[in-house]
């Protein structure tokens, strides 16, 4: 996975869809850069394309308008890659990811991507991993507003005292995608 990011001054295009996971339907924006937010949804969203599995035409249109800079990711299949991966499919590990955040978000972030799946960690741990051991709030609060959900996983953040802990999409949700990694790195593949 290929992680960087953008400053919230900058202004950035992006495209949008929404797509059927297991855990419900999703949302997923791209830039120029790569995929800028995920996240799952209570209802569709109106005049935002739907696909089934695959990048439509329609949607391949979309992905080439956006000015693609220096980079030479192919924007469309980035975002079947990523919603490959989200539901569990093998090979679909390439993916570039390019969140709005800070600096020290961005620490946290590269920090809960080398989380594996199936496993968990504290708020504290990932404060002592990024070399900030006094900053759990501030890590707390990073990960609060990670705006890429599945693919920076902040669901396998629970507390040190126990339990799940919190979810902004829920706990029921954040113990489905807990259980779904639990299963996929002890009986099919880790992602």
């Amino acid at each position: 996975m290929h992680l960087a990011y953008r400053h919230k001054d900058e202004i950035v295009v992006e495209a949008t869809i929404q797509f059927s996971s297991p855990w419900g339907l999703m949302s997923i924006s791209t830039t120029e850069s790569g995929i800028s937010k995920i996240g799952f949804l209570d209802e569709p969203l109106p005049s935002v394309p739907l696909i089934n599995q695959y990048i439509s035409p329609k949607v391949r249109e979309i992905c080439n308008t956006l000015d693609k800079g220096c980079l030479t990711i192919d924007l469309a299949q980035n975002l079947q890659n990523a919603i490959d991966f989200i539901n569990g499919k093998t090979g679909s590990e390439d993916i570039w990811i390019s969140p709005v955040c800070t600096d020290f978000q961005f620490m946290v972030y590269r920090q809960l991507i080398t989380i594996p799946s199936g496993s968990t960690a504290t708020y504290s741990e990932v404060a002592v991993a990024i070399d900030r051991p006094s900053a759990i709030r501030a890590v707390a609060s990073a990960i609060a507003k990670n705006p890429i959900a599945v693919l920076v996983p902040c669901h396998r953040i629970v507390p040190a005292s126990g339990g799940i802990g919190n979810y902004f999409w829920g706990s029921d949700r954040k113990r489905q995608l807990l259980d779904y990694e639990s299963y996929l790195s002890r009986y099919e593949r880790r992602f």
